[in-house]
C-alpha cells in the first residue's frame, strides 16, 4: 500500500535545526560518537541494530525494519581541556591552561517506507568538530601578538538515503551527503606569524556517499557501513594555516547484534576511521588511523521502558610527538562509557535521555619535533543528549 510522503514542515524544521548548530567537542578525533541519544547510548555501536531514523548516519539500510518516525534531538556537551605549553616555541610563562566550555550538536532525521521493499530517509547532524579558547596563547610568537589560542571547527551533513529489501532478510543502502563545514582560528603560520584568517569565521561545502548492508535472523543480525571520503572545498582564508581541503577521511564500520533473549540483546561493534589519508589531518596534524571497537547492550525491561549502555575504546589519534601541533585541537580522547533510558509516552510519542563520558585523558609532547618537548593537552567530556521521536 502507498504510504504517505515526507511532510515539507519536517523538511523546513529539520533545515532550521541545521543552521542553528554550533561547534562541539568529539569523541573520535573530531568525529561525535553517534548522532542522537540512542546511538550515543550505545557508544556508537548499532550497525546491526536499528532503532530509529537516526540510522540514516550509522546504517540506513537497517531501516526498512521501522516505521515511519521523525526524531528531534541536541548534544549539550561539556569538554575541559587544558594545555601547558613547553619547549623551544612554547608560551613558557603561561603555565597550566583551561578552558571550559558548553557547547550543542542538534539533530533531525525523518525514515518514510514506500512500500514493504522500498525505504527512503532524510536528515541533518553534526559529524563532527571542535571549540577551544584558552585564556593565553599557546606559543611564545602568540604570547606577544595576542593570536594563537583559540579554533573552532563544525561540520555538518545533509543526508539523503534509499534502502531496498533484497530478501526478507537482506537489505542495502544508498546514501547521498551535502556537506558544510566552517572554520575559524587564530593559529601560527610557519612564519610565526597569525593566520590570514584572523579568527573570522570560513566555510566550505562539499559531498560524499555511503553504502551499507543489513542481514538479519531470528536471533543475531549482521551489518555493515562504508562511508566515502566527503570531499570539500578549500577554506582559501586559511591555506597557510592548514594543508590541504577539510575533508572528512573514510569510516568503515562493521558489527553484530545478539538476542539471546526476548528482552535483552548484546552489541559488538569495529569501526576504522582513515585519518591518515587526509592532508587536512594526516599531513597537516599528523594524526594517525583509528581503530574503535565499541560493546553494548539494549534490555528491554518494560514494554514502554529501555535502558542502554555501552564502552567504546580507541586510540588517540595523536601521538606523543605531536602533541605541540595539536595544541589547538585536543581530540585524544579513548575511553568513552554511555547509559541512556527511552520511554514509549504512547504509541506516537517517545523520549530519549542519555549520559556520555569520556573519560580524562593526557599526553605529553617527547620533543621530536624538536619544539614542543613537554608541552601537554587533556581532554575530559560530558555530555547530556535529549530527544524525542514522532511514529506517524
Amino acid at each position: 500500500m502507498q504510504r504517505r510522503a515526507i511532510s515539507p514542515t519536517l523538511h523546513l524544521l529539520a533545515v532550521g535545526i541545521f543552521y542553528s548548530s554550533i561547534p562541539s567537542f568529539a569523541a573520535e578525533g573530531t568525529r561525535l560518537i553517534g548522532t542522537g541519544p540512542i546511538q550515543v547510548s550505545t557508544a556508537g555501536a548499532g550497525v546491526a541494530a536499528p532503532q530509529n531514523s537516526s540510522w540514516l548516519s550509522l546504517n540506513p539500510a537497517g531501516m526498512v525494519m521501522l516505521s515511519d518516525s521523525v526524531d528531534v534531538s541536541t548534544d549539550v556537551i561539556q569538554g575541559r581541556a587544558s594545555l601547558t605549553p613547553n619547549g623551544l616555541l612554547g608560551n613558557n610563562t603561561a603555565g597550566r591552561i583551561e578552558d571550559d566550555v558548553v557547547v550543542y550538536a542538534p539533530a533531525a532525521t525523518v525514515v518514510n517506507k514506500i512500500n514493504d521493499n522500498d525505504t527512503i530517509a532524510l536528515g541533518f547532524y553534526t559529524v563532527s568538530g571542535l571549540a577551544v579558547g584558552y585564556p593565553s596563547s599557546r606559543s611564545s610568537p602568540g604570547a606577544a601578538g595576542g593570536f594563537d589560542r583559540r579554533a573552532e571547527q563544525r561540520f555538518i551533513t545533509t543526508s539523503a538515503a534509499y534502502a531496498r529489501r533484497i530478501t526478507d532478510q537482506l537489505s542495502a543502502a544508498l546514501a547521498l551527503n551535502m556537506n558544510y563545514v566552517d572554520l575559524r582560528s587564530d593559529s601560527i603560520i610557519a612564519s610565526g606569524a597569525q593566520t590570514s584568517g584572523t579568527f573570522d569565521m570560513h566555510s566550505a561545502l562539499g559531498a560524499g556517499f555511503s553504502l551499507s548492508l543489513f542481514q538479519h535472523f531470528d536471533q543475531v543480525s549482521f551489518g555493515a557501513m562504508y562511508t566515502s571520503r566527503q570531499w570539500m572545498e578549500t577554506l582559501d582564508r586559511y591555506r597557510d594555516a592548514f594543508v590541504g581541503t577539510p575533508d572528512q577521511p573514510q569510516v568503515f564500520q562493521v558489527g553484530i547484534a545478539w538476542r539471546p533473549v526476548a528482552w535483552f540483546e548484546p552489541l559488538l561493534d569495529y569501526r576504522f576511521i582513515d585519518w591518515s589519508s587526509v592532508k587536512f589531518y594526516g599531513q597537516g596534524l599528523r594524526w594517525r588511523d583509528q581503530h574503535v571497537v565499541k560493546l553494548a547492550g539494549i534490555a528491554h525491561v518494560h514494554p514502554d521502558l529501555t535502558i542502554r549502555g555501552g564502552i567504546s575504546y580507541g586510540r588517540s589519534p595523536i601521538t606523543e610527538s605531536e602533541v605541540f601541533i595539536n595544541g589547538l585541537s585536543p581530540l585524544i580522547s579513548e575511553w568513552h562509557t554511555t547509559l541512556g533510558i527511552g520511554w514509549q509516552a504512547n504509541p506516537a510519542w517517545d523520549i530519549q535521555l542519555t549520559y556520555l563520558h569520556a573519560f580524562e585523558n593526557t599526553l605529553t609532547d617527547n620533543g621530536s619535533d624538536g619544539f614542543g618537548n613537554g608541552t601537554q593537552i587533556s581532554l575530559e567530556v560530558d555530555a547530556i543528549v535529549a530527544g524525542v521521536g514522532w511514529h506517524y
